[in-house]
């Protein structure tokens, strides 16, 4: 299966996320078209995504193989970790039920606990889950939306404390990703 590991991408992104924040808050904002009352449109990636009320980074720093660049949408941070919605657009050829399968493997073998799950649509996967990484316990809500031979995964996360506070701002953020009109939904090749 190409190597691709979900878990492996969540362990990366909380090894590099403090100084990804740090770089990130040094480079400029870019890669969005334009944006109609919160809602950024990602033209070259294909998807919009309302961040209204949130600080927006968009990162080149530190692609993983088979991944597009990070965008990254930021609450202000509480007790050290600020809460944030992730889109991630990543090579995977199989079917959404394969990418289920091989995530909830990922999440068995890493301790992580699926709190929610269903598929919305043949082409996309709506899992909310929890567990500790890096030393940290986390709470996750994520919509992966298969396209052709891609995922857009789209991800928020909290701490435990934070999600009862910020846990409605963040799913309507996921919740609110959208394929633009030129890339709807395509079965995997």
């Amino acid at each position: 299966m190409n190597g691709y590991s979900p878990l492996a991408d969540l362990q990366i992104q909380a090894m590099k996320l403090p100084l990804l924040l740090l770089l990130l808050s040094l480079f400029p904002i870019l890669g969005y078209a334009e944006s109609d009352n919160g809602v950024l449109r990602f033209e070259s990636e294909g998807f919009n995504i309302n961040a209204d009320g949130f600080n927006v980074k968009r990162s080149d720093i530190g692609s993983v193989a088979g991944q597009s660049p990070t965008v990254v949408l930021f609450l202000q941070p509480t007790g050290g970790f600020a809460p944030n919605v992730n889109v991630l657009i990543q090579d995977f050829p199989s079917s959404i039920s394969e990418y289920v399968s091989v995530t909830k493997k990922e999440f068995d073998s890493a301790g992580i606990k699926v709190v929610d799950d269903r598929l919305v649509s043949p082409n996309e996967w709506m899992v909310e889950y929890a567990g500790t990484l890096s030393g940290r316990s986390l709470h996750w809500y994520a919509r992966a939306v298969k396209n052709g031979d891609k995922v857009y995964l789209t991800t928020a996360t909290a701490t435990p404390e934070q999600w009862e506070q910020v846990s409605s701002k963040l799913k309507a953020c996921v919740d609110s990703f959208a394929l633009q009109n030129n890339l709807q939904p395509q079965p995997a090749s």
